[in-house]
């Protein structure tokens, strides 16, 4: 499987998982406490069915829930199936769930699978407290300063930050990493449609500067003969966007960032003796796989 959920979707009904785009739990079938759990775009999900006597599991697969409609006594979503998963690994996650008391068994229900507050013990010891707002915070610049600090957590320095007084429409910052140049912005918007202008205009000053200048760097940002991207960086899922052609010949890589994979980049650094070649080659390839 692809990634670890965030949730466990179970139900028994005939129709379920392998043939909609779309369903609906009502409120009483949802697991997990909704006002203190803010409900993520494009989580990475287990789907599971049972039969409807027995709650043998008969299926499973991975994919993603999307575009969440709360109702008067329902929460209405969206549903993309990745893969097909092996009834002994969803049972074995189904297992580690204290929500669920009879995993070879298990009701029909949304749980919550994980969440950055119910890490392994190894592994919430390595997180610093304000990834816990990160995941939470609605509010923009909350956010756009906490990835501001992520990224300067997972090893890259040579970044600057834009002032909050900035014109509308342009990035949150910019940062080099060895050959990489990447101009980024942070939402937690989930549909990107009106940002394809700025987007655009992001790739322009990627294409057309040698340098990026930014009032807390005493120099600038020599990005001549950089390998150049834009990252749209957000609570969703980590894949490209589009490829836009620069005047040199060579594209710029334009990808939604997921914070999730930034997060699980610091816990690779944390466990592993990263070097810095290997973290622009992860950083560089973000969004291919």
């Amino acid at each position: 499987m692809k990634k670890k959920p965030i949730y466990v979707m179970i139900t028994d009904w005939n129709d379920h998982w392998d043939e909609i785009e779309s369903t609906s739990y009502t409120t009483s079938l949802i697991k997990f406490d909704l006002q203190s759990h803010q409900l993520v775009e494009n989580a990475p999900t287990l789907f599971i069915k049972v039969e409807e006597k027995t709650h043998k599991i008969i299926g499973a697969w991975f994919g993603y829930v999307r575009n969440f409609r709360k109702e008067k006594k329902k929460i209405r979503f969206d549903v993309q199936r990745e893969e097909k998963v092996n009834l002994n690994e969803a049972l074995n996650i189904i297992k580690s769930i204290d929500a669920i008391p009879k995993p070879e068994s298990p009701k029909p229900g949304w749980y919550l699978a994980s969440q950055i507050k119910s890490l392994e013990p190894e592994e919430s010891d390595l997180y610093p407290p304000f990834f816990y707002n990160l995941i939470k915070t609605k509010d923009h610049s909350e956010f756009e300063d906490l990835v501001f600090q992520l990224l300067k957590l997972i090893g890259i320095n040579n970044i600057c930050k834009i002032d909050r007084k900035r014109q509308a429409g342009m990035e949150d910052g910019f940062f080099v990493f060895k050959n990489l140049a990447v101009i980024y912005d942070c939402t937690l918007k989930t549909d990107l449609t009106d940002k394809k202008e700025q987007i655009n205009n992001y790739c322009r000053r990627l294409d057309d500067e040698v340098e990026l200048s930014c009032k807390s760097k005493e120099k600038p940002f020599n990005i001549k003969n950089k390998k150049k991207q834009v990252w749209i960086i957000t609570r969703n899922k980590t894949q490209k966007i589009k490829d836009y052609p620069g005047d040199n010949g060579e594209s710029i890589l334009v990808k939604e960032i997921s914070i999730n994979d930034l997060i699980e980049i610091y816990i690779k650094r944390m466990k592993e003796n990263l070097i810095e070649e290997e973290l622009e080659r992860i950083l560089e390839n973000l969004g291919y796989y």
